[in-house]
């Protein structure tokens, strides 16, 4: 039997993300329509069997309103983050969430660039450092940086360049150990997919070369890191 949990009454949402935090909890980002903007919402699931209890909502972004874009990614079993752009589009921000049973602990906001992102996307590297990647029109560019977390605060390294001249359309990125990551990306130039590995020293960010996916346009990408297990019988 098909049983559907509701983690709102309010059915004017955009930008669902849900990742988790465990095998048993969940966090939820959303963002629900209001005058001005956006409410930038998370939540969190505890799962038992099949059935979902959800904690309170949690406006993370309180009067500041936000575009729908923005990313979520999760740091460890008990600590996430959003980003997200204000409502006038003057700059993008992270927010780090601290999580207790179904408790929801908001820090403060903190910038990495004064103008509006697109398709971000965010991983983790360890419990306290990850990366971000995002891009910017006009002009057209593609860009990661790496953000380190103490507690709920979040100190940022320089912006790299990966994309010049073109932007970076449904960026996807993957953390692959604690000093390495794969980007997957639109290049906007051509649309073809594309893959690139970053390579993180510090806070510094170097790239390897592009790697193109296919050649032809694609849309919503979407990258996943692949565990194998490799058995002996010796």
């Amino acid at each position: 039997m098909k049983i559907t949990y509701s983690f709102s009454s309010n059915n004017d949402y955009s930008n669902i993300k849900m990742k988790a935090l465990s095998s048993s909890k969940i966090v939820i980002y959303y963002k629900q329509s209001s005058a001005g903007g956006h409410v930038s919402t998370a939540i969190i699931g505890e799962i038992n069997g099949e059935v979902v209890s959800f904690g309170a909502p949690v406006d993370m972004t309180g009067a500041v309103k936000s575009f729908s874009y923005g990313s979520l990614a999760v740091i460890n079993s008990s600590k996430f983050i959003i980003d997200y752009c204000d409502s006038n589009g003057s700059k993008n921000s992270v927010i780090v969430g601290k999580v207790d049973g179904t408790t929801i602990t908001k820090g403060s906001a903190y910038p990495y660039t004064s103008r509006m992102n697109y398709h971000n996307s965010a991983t983790a590297l360890n419990d306290s450092k990850f990366v971000l990647a995002y891009s910017t029109i006009g002009p057209n560019n593609g860009f990661c940086i790496v953000g380190d977390i103490n507690d709920t605060t979040v100190s940022w390294g320089d912006n790299y360049t990966f994309l010049s001249g073109q932007a970076a359309f449904y960026n996807s990125i993957q953390a692959l150990d604690e000093n390495t990551f794969a980007l997957a990306f639109q290049d906007l130039g051509n649309s073809y997919g594309t893959t690139v590995i970053g390579e993180v020293n510090g806070t510094d960010i170097s790239y390897g070369d592009f790697q193109v996916i296919i050649n032809a346009s694609v849309v919503d990408i979407s990258l996943s890191k692949i565990k194998i297990k490799l058995f002996s019988n010796q």
